[in-house]
């Protein structure tokens, strides 16, 4: 800079001292700021060298869990579950497999059942059996409609009985929305 200042001035020399003298002065003003966000880094590091230093070296996972309150897992309730639910599936896929083998449709297969089996219906309540007259939320096609009959046909063939020790058999009817009428009686 100072050779600079010495040499006769020609526009080159002038802008190139022009730019020394700027970044001279430059680190000059930003001086105290960056000396500020040394020290406040400065003093994070050493607090943060502090807690390393009293932290725990190792803990014990169990003691940690008690502290924070946690139970451990029943497994024999949740084993029951699981036990229910396999059952529950097997029971369905059991029941599904005709309905497979007469459908003959792997798309929709599972839905078409599945509907079925989720549907609402009507007890018709007799002294020597219960007819369950099932009205689906779906309007099957004829075919499906049939296929459906002929199973629950198949079903009621085997003559299924109450579990109540009643020995009322159970029958079960595809329903249809139009067959359903509600009326109210008086009790009187």
């Amino acid at each position: 800079m100072e050779a600079l200042q010495q040499a006769p001035v020609a526009d080159q020399a002038q802008k190139e001292l022009d730019r020394l003298r700027q970044a001279h002065t430059r680190w000059q003003s930003s001086k105290p700021e960056r000396q500020q966000q040394i020290e406040a880094l400065s003093e994070e590091l050493a607090h943060l060298d502090l807690r390393v230093q009293t932290a725990q070296k190792t803990e014990s996972r169990l003691e940690r869990l008690i502290q924070e309150q946690m139970v451990r897992l029943d497994p024999d309730k949740k084993r029951l579950m699981d036990n229910l639910r396999v059952i529950a599936r097997n029971v369905f896929y059991t029941a599904l497999e005709p309905f497979k083998k007469a459908y003959n449709n792997y798309r929709d297969d599972h839905e078409q059942f599945r509907q079925l089996t989720q549907c609402s219906g009507v007890l018709e309540v007799v002294q020597e059996e219960i007819v369950v007259h099932l009205m689906p939320r779906v309007n099957y096609t004829p075919r499906v409609r049939r296929i459906i009959n002929e199973l629950m046909a198949e079903l009621n063939a085997k003559e299924p009985v109450l579990p109540d020790g009643s020995r009322r058999r159970l029958r079960l009817r595809l329903g249809n929305r139009s067959e359903l009428r509600l009326s109210i009686a008086s009790s009187d």
